[in-house]
């Protein structure tokens, strides 16, 4: 089974050009504060996968055309002149194939790997549970519109022929389709007595009303056997997985046939009732929706639906389950049952004991999605209470709304992403309660970690530090030592680290700035986390690399108009670190050493050594020139070219 390892969504929803979000090929549990896009990253995955059952092109475009009042494209995009800009959907599989959908690339409506992972997967959320028992207390509880709208087009019923309005033989095997051919009737393209046309008669067109006919009946008949396959899982799923004391089933009931005329066709009505058999040894309840509570019903909501999905494809590419606020409603012992059993026996793990590797690959890719703070604490304990084959295949994401840029009239909400549980996650939900000297301490800690995973250590090691647990320097010689040290080595300060020094009074005594006023200190905050955002972006674009390290030995060489070769050895005082950017640009670093060796090979092999007039510690670029001079010697154009490492290759 592949898995999903990245999502990218770009320019859809509350998603507006943004970086893949991580997957890893793991289960995710996310939390998503409200208005962070937490269900925006719900509706791409069931928009991806949907897509692939559109058999019109225009009907997944529609999603992704701003001038279409079905438009799911980013509010904030720019568009071209007929609505159209660069908003998709992609998600990418850990063997690197991938699926993407997009107003310009409709291809997953063609794409079978697709079109059986939707099949495979299933999407919850807490609003189609509810359906199932929404209902007046004077109505019985009818499933049978759920089945059209989130069932049906989702299960395969026995392969049935089916000529189109072309003569053209199609074979029918999803129950959607089926269906809608059921509901709408067969093509009013027969010729009747007057000339006109309409729907075919047994007499006139008895091939044709024989194959309508059958497929009617066939679909009620494997509607009926679906309901069976169902009854017969969902009182162990509620009974032995929720514990429930509940005996249920489900009854397909025809309410009226179909009837068809030359002129008219009237569809077979159905209902497929909720009939509670036993609550607690009471016996029948005639009115679920009223006798039972909320967390009885949903249980058996989720059974139904758990039932429904083990019917499913179980061998498509990808299968994933998606649950979005899914336990809202429930109270935190019936939402521990629904968990452990979401946990134990319908997320995604390996299996090693199966003998046929092929399958090991055990359940759904899970992804649990919620804005409750305290479930998404509750679910990572019961996470980490699990077997370790099981807890490693976790995740954990957490999803902000980013504030708004005050002093940018451009900016606008957007989410923010974090994995696990870092120090600016916890620093950024500090501020969203209004914490803000636990937030400082925070972005502290996370700035201490991303400029000492990044510089050199000379810039954060303290050598004086006994304790090699804690072996860092203070983050205010951290930071000195960036502005003062290394980046000078490369030219001008990046300003973003100059910025950060204003603030380090906050981030040094969280409580300094306590007394002008919480509405400054807030904004002192909100900006302190958007440079340190900004920095470990710079970071992540720039690339350091030791080319040389600090005592090593190098070589100045160069010959002159005779063929005379000079060599000068230079025992280097600090390093020389290679900086590169994400567009491939590169800086070398300003580098010191001492000249301790010189000697000169002439034309005939023959070696000589000179005297050694001056020892002092001078910029590498200085002692080329000296070198250069005192021999009489033309330099490379570019001086580093002149730089030999001990073994006589080039330096750079």
């Amino acid at each position: 089974m592949k898995r999903i390892k990245e999502v990218h969504i770009n320019n859809f929803k509350f998603f507006p050009e943004t970086e893949p979000i991580k997957i890893d090929g793991k289960n995710i549990l996310l939390y998503g504060e409200n208005g962070s896009g937490k269900s925006s990253f719900y509706w791409a995955l069931y928009t991806l996968l949907e897509s692939s059952q559109k058999s019109d092109a225009t009907q997944i475009q529609k999603y992704f055309n701003k001038l279409n009042p079905q438009s799911l494209v980013n509010i904030h995009a720019t568009t071209d002149a007929d609505g159209v800009d660069n908003s998709f959907i992609k998600i990418v599989m850990n063997d690197d194939s991938d699926f993407e959908v997009s107003h310009q690339n409709t291809a997953i409506n063609a794409n079978n790997d697709a079109k059986e992972s939707l099949l495979a997967s299933d999407f919850l959320n807490y609003r189609l549970l509810q359906r199932s028992h929404s209902v007046k207390h004077s109505e019985e509880v009818d499933l049978f519109s759920m089945f059209e709208d989130a069932v049906l087009g989702y299960v395969q019923f026995t392969d049935t022929n089916w000529h189109n309005e072309l003569g053209v033989t199609i074979q029918l095997r999803n129950a959607g389709s089926i269906y809608k051919i059921v509901e709408s009737g067969p093509d009013k393209t027969y010729p009747k007595k007057n000339g006109e046309l309409g729907f075919p008669q047994k007499a006139a067109h008895n091939a044709a009303y024989t194959e309508f006919n059958n497929l009617v009946e066939r679909f009620e008949r494997d509607l009926g056997t679906l309901i069976q396959n169902i009854n017969q899982r969902v009182n162990p799923i509620i009974q032995d997985k929720l514990k429930f004391n509940i005996t249920f089933h489900l009854e397909l009931i025809k309410i009226s046939a179909h009837k068809l005329s030359e002129a008219n066709y009237t569809k077979p009505n159905f209902a497929i009732r909720l009939r509670i058999d036993d609550f607690n040894g009471t016996g029948p309840v005639t009115k679920p929706q009223s006798f039972l509570n909320e967390a009885r019903l949903s249980a058996v909501a989720l059974a139904i639906r758990l039932a429904i999905m083990e019917r499913r494809i179980q061998d498509a590419p990808v299968k994933i389950l998606v649950l979005d606020d899914l336990m809202i409603s429930l109270d935190m012992s019936n939402r521990d049952k629904i968990v452990k059993l979401i946990l134990d026996e319908y997320a995604w793990f390996n299996d090693e004991t199966e003998a046929i590797e092929a399958n090991r690959d055990k359940g759904h890719q899970t992804f649990i999605l919620t804005h409750d703070r305290s479930l998404f604490t509750f679910i990572k304990n019961d996470i980490s209470n699990l077997p370790a084959n099981k807890k490693d295949t976790w995740k954990l994401i957490e999803m902000y709304a980013d504030d708004i840029d005050d002093s940018d009239p451009n900016s606008f909400e957007k989410p923010k992403v974090f994995y696990e549980q870092n120090d600016l996650a916890i620093a950024v939900k500090h501020y969203k309660q209004h914490d803000y000297p636990a937030a400082a301490n925070y972005i502290r800690k996370y700035s201490e970690e991303i400029f000492c995973k990044w510089l050199p250590e000379y810039c954060w090691k303290d050598k004086e530090s006994s304790e090699k647990s804690n072996n860092k320097m203070p983050f205010q010689n951290i930071l000195e030592n960036s502005i003062n040290v290394f980046w000078p080595r490369f030219g001008a300060v990046p300003p973003l680290y100059l910025e950060l020094k204003k603030y380090l009074r906050i981030l040094l005594n969280p409580l300094s700035h306590a007394d002008v006023g919480v509405e400054r200190y807030k904004g002192e905050i909100k900006r302190v986390i958007q440079v340190v955002e900004a920095i470990e972006k710079l970071h992540k674009e720039n690339s350091i690399e030791v080319i040389v390290a600090g005592g090593e030995n190098i070589q100045i060489r160069q010959t002159n108009a005779a063929g005379d070769l000079f060599k000068g050895i230079y025992e280097l005082s600090d390093s020389l670190y290679k900086l590169t950017d994400q567009a491939g640009a590169i800086k070398y670093s300003i580098f010191t050493g001492r000249i301790i060796g010189w000697e000169k090979v002439d034309v005939a092999a023959v070696v000589s050594n000179g005297t050694l007039n001056n020892k002092q510690k001078k910029t590498m670029q200085e002692n080329h020139t000296d070198f250069m001079t005192v021999n009489t010697l033309t330099g490379s154009a570019n001086w580093l070219d002149d730089l030999y490492k001990m073994d006589g290759t080039k330096l750079i």
